[in-house]
């Protein structure tokens, strides 16, 4: 009786079918959330579109989500260990590039002149697709054991592309990636190039020791942001930049202190008043509407906390997974619709 069992579901099996999935069931789900009424409820969307058929990307752990500047249903998501990840529809179905479809992806930019135009940081590589992601080429290698930890894209003029790496340098190119130059020296890995959206020429660097910087020229000269920040303890230990697309004054700070905000381009910082206190919680995850700055997200390894008065206040909520937070991105188009990153953080 037990071996016609066997045989019955064996059957069934593969009649039926079967998907691909990362990792084992059994962890807790990670891969990517849709809210459509701002953090209320959450939907997983978790499809995956294979060569041969389908799969899902419920263990896959969510370092970024990024969205194609010209389409806000174009969405890239780079990954911890799976490499990387895109949606065309809004996150219903995700599909991987055959040639980046294992290891840690580091950072991705898309020009924003052309939405089939896409650079990321892989290792001691940048990789460049020019045609939507169907193919991957070669445009810098470091032969040092150097990482290439963050890349940006100039608003104005796209032939200008950026890049940072752990030996704390940013390389700049001014034809698309064809050539390169060092154009500074921080002394302390890049974790971070944020481009301001709306005006050419103007970065944010963030570095793993030395503070945070400015340029206006196009990276020529860079002003340290260094003495508005000193009053918060913490301030060094970088976690994430974000910078306000409808006005690319306001800054936003989360690091070890907790979440700070620039209404003067990093001149001067105020801290937002969480819930907790500073240096207390690990703010994983954050992000602002682009409509409404007064609308601000963020979340830890098991919260979702929303304001909708700058900060004044906080509604609190569970994560619908029991995973940790990874990233949080807000649509530019319809604020209502919010997407969470999850990923399992490893303990030892």
């Amino acid at each position: 009786m037990k071996k016609k069992l066997v045989i019955l579901f064996l059957l069934v099996f593969i009649l039926g079918g079967c998907t691909l999935s990362f990792g084992s069931s059994k962890k807790p789900n990670a891969g990517v959330f849709k809210s459509f009424d701002k953090g209320g409820d959450w939907q997983m969307m978790r499809s995956l579109v294979l060569p041969g058929g389908r799969g899902d990307i419920v263990t896959v752990n969510v370092l970024e989500l990024k969205f194609d500047p010209q389409d806000n249903n174009a969405i890239y998501m780079i990954s911890e260990e799976n490499g990387l990840f895109y949606t065309y529809d809004g996150g219903e179905n995700w599909v991987q590039p055959s040639q980046i479809n294992s290891g840690r992806v580091n950072d991705l930019a898309v020009d924003p002149n052309d939405k089939c135009t896409i650079y990321i940081g892989f290792s001691n590589r940048v990789l460049k697709s020019t045609d939507c992601n169907r193919s991957w080429q070669e445009i810098y290698i470091d032969t040092r054991p150097q990482s290439i930890t963050a890349v940006a894209v100039d608003s104005d003029n796209s032939s200008f592309v950026y890049f940072g790496n752990a030996a704390g340098e940013i390389i700049k190119s001014v034809n698309g990636g064809a050539s390169w130059s060092t154009i500074k020296r921080f002394g302390g890995a890049v974790s971070k190039i944020v481009a301001d959206p709306k005006r050419g020429g103007v970065f944010y660097a963030a570095t793993a020791k030395n503070g945070y910087y400015k340029t206006t020229d196009g990276g020529a000269s860079w002003v340290s942001l260094e003495e508005g920040l000193k009053k918060f303890s913490g301030y060094n230990e970088f976690y994430d930049l974000i910078i306000n697309t409808d006005n690319t004054d306001n800054l936003w700070l989360v690091c070890r202190y907790g979440i700070l905000k620039s209404l003067d381009g990093g001149a001067s910082w105020e801290a937002l008043n969480l819930i907790t206190p500073p240096l207390s919680t690990r703010v994983l995850a954050f992000a602002v509407s682009p409509v409404n700055p007064q609308e601000l997200y963020y979340a830890t390894q098991s919260t979702f906390y929303k304001s909708t008065n700058g900060g004044g206040d906080w509604v609190t909520k569970r994560l619908p997974t029991a995973a940790a937070a990874g990233y949080l991105l807000v649509d530019p188009i319809n604020p209502s619709i919010i997407y969470l990153g999850a990923r399992v953080i490893q303990t030892r």
